[in-house]
């Protein structure tokens, strides 16, 4: 400030108000008043100027117009990956610390959380679902208050897709017979579920909404014996491919001996009988034993044959009358157990 004559010496004051701001002493008709920091609100003053006069000069008064003006701020931010369906947070600082009031978090235009700031720090949280699985760049905005401009920035925050695992209960089937594999995959995520033997895809089928589904087993796409199955989650947009195993117990199938023979023989005549196997799957093969036995005697006779279309036939000679046992026996075969019946022959 400057005092008019220059060769006005003394000291200058300087008031808001009532308020004493600072003082300085005139060299060579001016000097410079110190203003201490946060002294003034922001906007603009109309302060007063006091000359206090000396020996040779009166005392006067000016008037000086002052703008504060907003600090500046800056505000940034830092995000752990957030796994699907979780919920997260964002980790949020604005320069200068003495800074307070708001920061709000966008994508794009949609505001997704917001914090209130202690200290320049705040966290904002992310509700679970939503950001979808990817990369983000979100903006941070800080609102300013009444001494700090407002400031933005961005923060990347990346999603991953959620863990899944799959389950299955163990199957028993027959030979021949069709079944399905019950499989559950958990969270409940969608998509499509596989059954695997080694390499080889044995079906499909598509998750309902509780995470459930059935893959059908064909009749015969697996061999009788016990096998451990491979069930995939191909995964989705949101969740991440799994995979379990199932066993899978094919047993052999049931048959049924049946024999029709002649009510009586000679003594002597080849009694003739015939026998055939019925079978789940209709293909049994292998062998049929006959045996005819004496009843309370020790007269026996025992043949062997090969079933053909599912039939053996077999002429037995019995020598001498009485009244006699006859049991045939199918032995199975690698897909069928066996069976037997028993009947009864008389010979006269």
């Amino acid at each position: 400030m400057t005092v008019t004559p220059s060769a006005a010496t003394g000291t200058v004051e300087l008031y808001e108000g009532a308020t004493k701001l600072g003082q300085g002493t005139l060299t060579d008709g001016g000097t410079t008043i110190a203003i201490a920091a946060k002294a003034l609100a922001v906007g603009t003053h109309s302060l007063t100027l006091k000359y206090l006069g000396n020996s040779s000069f009166t005392a006067s008064e000016g008037s000086v117009s002052v703008r504060i003006v907003k600090a500046s701020s800056s505000v940034s931010g830092t995000a752990a990956d957030i796994t699907w369906g979780d919920a997260g947070s964002v980790a949020v600082t604005v320069t200068p610390s003495a800074a307070t009031g708001t920061v709000e978090l966008y994508e794009g235009a949609t505001k997704l959380g917001q914090g209130t700031l202690t200290n320049g720090a705040s966290s904002v949280a992310v509700a679970a679902g939503a950001l979808g699985v990817g990369d983000h760049s979100l903006t941070l905005r800080y609102l300013g208050d009444g001494s700090y401009s407002t400031s933005q920035s961005t923060v990347a925050v990346k999603v991953l897709k959620a863990p899944t695992s799959v389950s299955a209960p163990d199957v028993t089937l027959q030979w021949a017979k069709s079944s399905s594999v019950a499989v559950k995959v958990t969270p409940s995520p969608g998509g499509t579920v596989e059954l695997y033997e080694g390499a080889t895809r044995l079906g499909a089928a598509t998750l309902l909404g509780d995470g459930t589904a059935r893959i059908a087993l064909a009749a015969r796409s697996l061999e009788v014996g016990t096998h451990t199955l491979t069930v995939k989650f191909l995964g989705s947009a949101s969740y991440l491919p799994s995979q379990g195993t199932v066993t899978v117990t094919v047993a052999k199938g049931r048959s049924k001996v049946g024999v029709t023979l002649p009510k009586s023989v000679d003594a002597g005549d080849r009694a003739k009988i015939k026998a055939t196997v019925s079978s789940v799957a209709g293909d049994a093969t292998g062998k049929v034993t006959i045996l005819v036995k004496e009843k309370g005697g020790d007269l026996t006779r025992k043949l062997t044959r090969t079933l053909r279309n599912g039939k053996v036939v077999a002429k037995v000679t019995v020598p001498r009358s009485g009244k006699y046992v006859v049991k045939v026996t199918y032995l199975g075969d690698e897909h069928t157990l066996g069976d037997r019946v028993s009947t009864r022959l008389r010979v006269g």
